[in-house]
């Protein structure tokens, strides 16, 4: 009995130390990865992805204090050569301390010339050439995307866009069909209010490809992706709308200057999810024509066949072939859809 007592004590003392040593590594293992993610997050280095449509070379300025008793100064990146659709990290001098990291702050200027690259100071750096990314630290799991944006009569302009790097799915596209139910042909675009980067809530006007409608035709006015919910649902648009002998002024249009003959209030965009723009000219007596737009329910299958003019009779063709089929949906569909078309 006294054999079998101590070897039940032994059991349990060699149980608490078994359960201490495991506690103690997990404890480890979890303090190792705070300290690997902390680490992580002292470092400001950013992503940015070339979608310009030719090769640049950037760098970036950022006013940093490396130490505590260090003076604020302008500190210079390396140069980096960026081809098209190409990324790249951006190396920014590692900060220690908390709070003078979080108040770094950075400009990102892009040039097409190497050399013009490499003899850059911040103090000499035009406008033209330099993008204000703020709060650097506010960049940390982001991308920096570098493009072109021409905007009516002025020139090509560097533009550019913050997104998160996602690992969920995409977030929801607010582009919208448009039909030209006029009789004439039109040229048509659309002005976007909209946030420019989630970071600093830039608001300014964007502007989509000018597009020309035949008679009865449909298109897709393709709108920029806008990751934060809350900027997504409260977008408003403009709808700009020009006569075949305008096709200049509707190139060359901006907001600001827009003629209220030519501009149509859209509301918010994302009240048209699933929903279409209708065109029209109504008479209104001495005034003469006034374009308008209604706004009607979209079939998405019956918008895919409607924006593509040429292959709409080989498409409803295979439907009329499927309404061969037993299933009741598919005989009724196709025919309603080939009526509308003819």
């Amino acid at each position: 009995m006294k054999f079998a007592s101590h070897s039940v004590k032994t059991l349990m003392l060699l149980a608490c130390l078994g359960t201490l040593f495991l506690f103690g590594c997990g404890k480890e293992k979890r303090k190792d990865l705070a300290q690997a993610e902390n680490d992580q997050t002292k470092e400001l280095d950013f992503q940015v992805k070339n979608e310009t449509g030719k090769t640049i070379y950037v760098t970036c300025f950022s006013y940093i204090q490396k130490g505590r008793f260090s003076r604020w100064r302008w500190d210079k990146s390396p140069v980096y050569k960026l081809e098209q659709n190409k990324s790249v990290f951006i190396n920014i001098d590692t900060i220690p301390d908390k709070e003078h990291r979080e108040h770094t702050f950075a400009y990102l200027a892009v040039f097409s010339d190497e050399a013009e690259a490499n003899q850059a100071i911040y103090e000499l750096l035009e406008d033209q050439n330099k993008i204000d990314l703020d709060q650097v630290y506010n960049l940390f799991n982001k991308q920096v995307i570098v493009t072109v944006e021409k905007y009516g009569f002025k020139e090509e302009q560097i533009d550019f866009a913050i997104v998160k790097k996602l690992k969920k799915e995409p977030p929801p596209e607010l582009d919208f069909v448009i039909e030209n139910q006029t009789g004439k042909t039109i040229y048509v675009c659309c002005f976007v209010h909209q946030v420019k980067d989630d970071i600093r809530s830039v608001w300014a006007y964007d502007k989509t490809t000018v597009q020309k409608l035949m008679p009865n035709q449909s298109s897709l006015i393709n709108i920029d992706t806008i990751t934060n919910q809350r900027n997504r649902n409260f977008v408003p648009g403009y709808l700009a709308v020009f006569e075949e002998h305008e096709e200049k002024e509707a190139r060359e249009s901006t907001y600001e200057l827009l003629k209220p003959k030519n501009k149509i209030v859209l509301g918010r965009l994302s009240y048209l999810k699933e929903k279409k723009a209708v065109i029209e000219v109504e008479k209104y007596g001495a005034v003469g024509d006034i374009t308008e737009i209604t706004i009607k329910p979209v079939s998405h299958v019956l918008e895919q066949l409607n924006l593509k003019q040429e292959p709409v009779v080989k498409t409803i063709t295979k439907k009329k072939t499927q309404a061969k089929q037993p299933t009741k949906k598919s005989i009724i569909k196709p025919k309603r859809k080939y009526k509308l078309f003819t």
